[in-house]
């Protein structure tokens, strides 16, 4: 078998499969800013394979050299890859989906590492599925409380799930708090710490909890390269945790 065999490209892995009419992009300054933003949070690209699927770094993009540069996948591949050998990857950026064809031209070597070099894509698929993609909160990550601040003072939270528009959290169902309600809204992500103003859309009392849907308002650009590299975080795990669960299965 070669890597050009490999089937179809991936769809990276969705906590919400939300039918929608993917986009084909060929123009090359509209990829260019994509990949280049992929490659600034450090996404990690699903590989597809007619073994199973593989993960890889994406570490560089160079839109005058038209190169890509990612790094060995995992698990590793079963055989030597051969110039022009085609792979078919995908990833996420900001929860839309972004999948494309890459030939490989050869190894190379970033930062006392191995890695491989891509030509650049003709095209890709993109394919946004809701406004407000939310990413659910791992376990494995123990996420601290988030927390959630007016005028009578703070508010301890529990995250749900997050995207750059918004957030979902529980309360203590006894907390007084009402749609149409502004908030400062504080969250942590592992290393990832940043403050933003946001609106309480809705409140859905279950049990002993009340369920909060919060919309970001206006957000400073630092706390928004926080809230960025904070969803980038989300997906790499889940991205990770995805392909572990398909290795078992396997």
């Amino acid at each position: 078998m070669t890597v050009a065999d490999l089937s179809p490209p991936p769809v990276a892995p969705d906590a919400a499969n939300v039918p929608r009419t993917p986009r084909w992009i060929s123009d090359a300054e509209t990829i260019g800013n994509l990949l280049s933003q992929a490659a600034a949070k450090r996404v990690v690209i699903a590989i597809g394979g007619s073994d199973g699927p593989r993960n890889a770094l994406l570490l560089l993009t160079d839109p005058v050299a038209q190169r890509l540069i990612i790094d060995p996948p995992f698990p590793t591949l079963p055989q030597v890859l051969e110039p022009g050998a085609m792979l078919s990857l995908a990833t996420r950026l900001d929860g839309a989906s972004l999948d494309f064809m890459a030939a490989f031209e050869h190894y190379a070597e970033v930062g006392g590492e191995e890695a491989f070099v891509l030509r650049w894509p003709e095209r890709l698929r993109y394919l946004q599925r809701r406004s407000a993609y939310r990413l659910g909160i791992p376990r494995e990550l123990h996420v601290p409380p988030a927390t959630l601040r007016d005028q009578r003072g703070p508010v301890k939270a529990t995250l749900v799930d997050l995207s750059r528009f918004g957030v979902g959290a529980t309360v203590a169902r006894h907390t007084e708090i009402r749609p149409g309600q502004s908030m400062d809204c504080t969250i942590r992500v592992d290393e990832v710490e940043f403050t933003a103003s946001a609106e309480v859309r809705s409140c859905i009392a279950s049990l002993d909890r009340l369920r909060l849907g919060l919309q970001f308002g206006e957000i400073s650009p630092a706390a928004a390269a926080r809230l960025s590299a904070a969803v980038a975080k989300l997906e790499r795990v889940t991205l990770r945790r995805a392909a572990e669960q398909r290795g078992r299965v396997s």
